[in-house]
């Protein structure tokens, strides 16, 4: 039938009609923050977790996508068809959707609605530290959450219903709002890179004991292993004075950044990482480099009281002047495209 697209629903489908719409919205939503995420050094994560009855056939009722503070949650159970719309968004390889268990959750997509997911990310591959744990004990360990509840009762529920109930609603968006939260994948230089933001010590620990243990074998072959380390700080004009907003770290494609402003001033930096940062042996050493690193690690003693053992200032490093990171990446990591 002419204008008739594959996978489209029929006319008089009002469920299908309104979930169409509703991925149209979200998708322009999610087209504007991706190009905006073009400037600030961030890619967003949506995630495709969903919930089935207890029935023989174990078929999804329910797609959750989170991106933001913004949830859709399909009644995939009600809809006659995927709109074609959200069928070519799964389908798009830049966008990664992230959940706890993603693997089976596709394969469920696939199998009952030929809903193809192009980039799957597995959380619990993400989070540092935190093995086969539970959505909560992430939620309470990464983010600060405590007491984030899943009812089994509620997970248990009829969600082939044709109207979810408040406590449904706020069930299915748990998994999605916290996979986005806790599953940082940023791009830099064309290079998809993990990040864990955090203000939480609890976190940062995690992160330092992870590291270390990845750093072991380059430590034992050379006796020295590179860590890269930034800092970003709150303007003059917001404060009188200028204080450490976060700390950044990276080792490999696996990055921390500490939200020093948002912890409390008391445990903003864990003795783990305040060790991490000191270590002072000569034999497998650490070594911070940084664009301007002196400043950073003055600013951090002052404010904070951590002592960085040793550091390299990547201007002298790279033997470019008082260039700019940009230029440095162009011209010795052909990173035209910085971001």
């Amino acid at each position: 039938m002419a204008g008739k697209r594959p996978g489209d629903a029929p006319p008089g489908d009002t469920a299908a009609k309104r979930a169409r719409t509703a991925a149209r919205r979200q998708k322009t939503t999610v087209s504007a923050r991706l190009r905006r995420s073009e400037t600030k050094h961030d890619t967003y994560v949506w995630t495709p977790p969903f919930r089935a009855p207890a029935a023989a056939a174990r078929r999804p009722c329910t797609l959750q996508l989170c991106v933001g503070h913004r949830c859709l949650v399909f009644q995939l159970a009600r809809a006659g068809a995927v709109p074609a719309v959200l069928r070519r968004f799964m389908a798009d390889a830049r966008a990664a959707f992230v959940a706890h268990n993603v693997r089976h959750d596709c394969r469920k997509l696939g199998e009952h609605h030929g809903l193809e997911v192009a980039r799957g990310v597995e959380l619990r591959r993400l989070v540092a530290g935190m093995g086969n744990a539970s959505m909560e004990r992430m939620a309470e360990e990464h983010l600060g959450l405590v007491g984030v509840w899943k009812p089994r009762r509620v997970g248990t529920s009829r969600w082939h219903a044709r109207r979810l109930t408040k406590g449904q609603v706020e069930y299915a968006c748990v998994d999605a709002c916290l996979s986005f939260h806790l599953g940082y994948v940023v791009r830099v230089g064309g290079r998809h890179v993990v990040a864990t933001v955090t203000a939480h010590a609890g976190a940062a620990r995690r992160w330092v004991h992870a590291t270390r243990w990845r750093l072991g074998p380059r430590l034992r072959a050379d006796g020295v292993a590179t860590v890269g380390m930034g800092m970003q700080w709150t303007p003059p004009f917001r404060r009188a004075t200028i204080r450490p907003g976060t700390l950044q770290l990276c080792a490999g494609h696996r990055c921390l950044v500490l939200q020093l402003a948002r912890a409390d001033a008391d445990a903003a930096v864990p003795a783990a990482l305040r060790r991490f940062l000191a270590d002072e042996r000569v034999v497998f050493r650490v070594v911070f480099v940084g664009y301007g690193v002196r400043s950073d690690c003055r600013k951090l003693k002052e404010h904070h009281g951590v002592e960085v053992a040793r550091t390299v200032e990547l201007l002298s490093l790279a033997g470019m002047g008082n260039t700019s990171m940009q230029r440095m990446a162009e011209e010795h990591l052909g990173w035209l495209k910085f971001i």
